[in-house]
């Protein structure tokens, strides 16, 4: 297979994402921020490095899945994030439009204001904190620049290498048997992230332009989703601890409900939609199984 893809922001989604292209057989190209392990540098506030990047890669798609998603930070410093989160895309659809190149940008389910569910894409976003704000912009930005792109707002979870994370925060602090707490008022109905990764890959082949919006079918709250992770993985369940976004001190404002509809994309996908549970059963097996490797 000789379609060659650009992958922007090798982070936690973007090193899923290579590797489930590289397994069909795509010929694919990483790009981040410092250059290491034979990725390309790659700075998207800078559309001269973009156009740069592109012209010497030549590729026949490009993935947006660069983001600054720290919500706490980017609330103290909101140009940062609209610099990587907004301006970027638009430097990547800029040069992807003069250059015919089909473009797949990676947003998020906090665009919405959490004051209503199971959010469509004919629904009009309304984010209540500067990480959504930006993500939003980036897809204006987007729409407004080309025509062959499609966003994909998700949520996602899943083991990162670099063991941050919600699921690696999770695990660690259980395991070492120390309290946490779940918020019982955000709910959101996420994708394990090489789940989601295969779904990309198969958008990516289609003939599809517009907003899709990628979720499981299980709508649970934080603190149900920690729950399910300590009855799968054999932790101790009295260390965790029901809360609310109230108890939790944040400085940047947190929509309570982000779930998403899924049923367009359904329509468009053939890769089945994993549950919660299927996906946490299966990296536990994961777990287990580079745990044995490593003995």
């Amino acid at each position: 297979m000789n379609k060659k893809i650009l992958i922007v922001g090798m982070g936690f989604l973007g090193n899923y994402v290579l590797r489930e292209f590289k397994n069909k057989g795509f010929n694919v190209i990483g790009t981040r921020l410092s250059i290491n392990d034979n990725v390309m540098k790659l700075d998207i506030t800078d559309v001269e490095s973009v156009e740069k990047c592109v012209n010497q890669t030549n590729p026949d798609l490009i993935i947006n899945c660069a983001a600054n998603i720290n919500l706490e930070f980017l609330e103290k410093n909101p140009q940062i994030g609209k610099s990587i989160n907004a301006i970027g895309p638009k430097n990547l659809a800029k040069i992807a439009s003069k250059n015919k190149i089909r473009l797949i940008h990676i947003s998020t389910d906090s665009i919405f204001d959490g004051n209503n569910s199971m959010y469509t894409e004919e629904d009009i976003p309304n984010p209540i904190n500067e990480y959504g704000k930006t993500k939003l912009l980036g897809e204006k930005y987007i729409q407004d620049s080309m025509k062959d792109y499609v966003i994909l707002r998700t949520n996602f979870f899943g083991i990162n290498d670099k063991g941050t994370g919600l699921l690696n925060w999770i695990i660690e602090k259980l395991s070492q048997k120390e309290e946490i707490t779940g918020c019982d008022d955000v709910i959101f109905n996420p994708l394990e992230i090489s789940n989601l990764s295969k779904i990309i890959v198969e958008i990516s082949q289609s003939s599809f332009v517009g907003i899709l919006h990628l979720s499981s079918n299980k709508l649970i709250s934080k603190y149900e989703f920690i729950m399910k992770v300590a009855d799968i993985f054999n932790f101790d369940k009295k260390l965790i601890k029901k809360g609310t976004l109230k108890d939790m001190n944040f400085i940047a404002l947190r929509p309570k409900n982000t779930t998403l509809y899924n049923k367009k994309a359904e329509k468009i996908i053939k890769t089945k939609i994993q549950t919660i549970n299927e996906s946490l059963i299966r990296i536990k097996n994961d777990f287990k199984l580079s745990n044995s490797e490593r003995k």
